[in-house]
């Protein structure tokens, strides 16, 4: 089954958040919706994703193109992806997973492709299984964070060419969320290449890790 139309979407108003971890496994800041696959942060690298797997170069193939600059920079940004080989589980289910990687932020998307994709199990099984796991497709938005924290993620994003008033925008006051830092969305179209597939975002809790991070 195909599954690259996904990946070169790309989704302004993301979803949820997540607690994130660093590579030690200890938490750094907490947040709905981590990554769908344990022992995973948003953020991490191509090398520490790989790591976890016990995987070399050898044994990946990379696959890479130009998309959306996820800073809003007139030019396009690179996004480096691999496939998994072997199988994962989610929602007691077998998937084929992508990891999805941009150049300045690391981890921020990932794809899960679900092996049953009979009608009942796509259209009406997993995402039953989605609503009972989360409580919605989409969580923490960035006006929810701690004030010291969004502090550091406004400087951050104007740190990167982020503009000015993009980054006011997305953290004036609102009367409903708009800028979810993880999100995630699933594919029931039975025409669609990637039928089947749940996208998990999460390239503003990338972000929010790096800001964090200690100079």
């Amino acid at each position: 089954m195909k599954r690259w139309g996904l990946i070169f979407t790309f989704f302004l108003f993301l979803l949820p958040g997540c607690s994130g971890n660093d590579v030690n496994g200890q938490q750094k800041i907490s947040y709905d919706y981590p990554p769908p696959v344990d022992g995973l942060s948003w953020g991490m690298s191509e090398t520490e994703v790989m790591d976890h797997f016990r995987l070399t170069e050898q044994e990946i193939t990379w696959q890479e193109y130009e998309g959306a600059n996820l800073f809003g920079d007139k030019n396009d940004g690179t996004y480096r992806f691999f496939v998994l080989n072997d199988p994962l589980e989610f929602l007691e289910e077998d998937v084929s997973a992508t990891f999805i990687f941009y150049q300045e932020i690391g981890l921020e998307e990932i794809l899960l492709t679900f092996h049953d994709c009979s009608e009942q199990n796509i259209e009406v099984n997993v995402p039953l299984k989605l609503q009972e796991k989360y409580e919605s497709s989409w969580g923490t938005d960035v006006l929810q964070l701690e004030d010291a924290h969004k502090k550091n993620l406004k400087e951050y994003l104007l740190a990167n060419g982020m503009p000015k008033d993009a980054v006011e925008w997305m953290f004036e006051e609102k009367d409903y969320s708009r800028h979810p830092l993880v999100s995630y969305e699933m594919d029931t179209n039975p025409n669609s290449q990637t039928y089947g597939t749940v996208a998990f975002h999460g390239y503003l809790a990338a972000m929010l890790e790096h800001a964090l991070e200690p100079d």
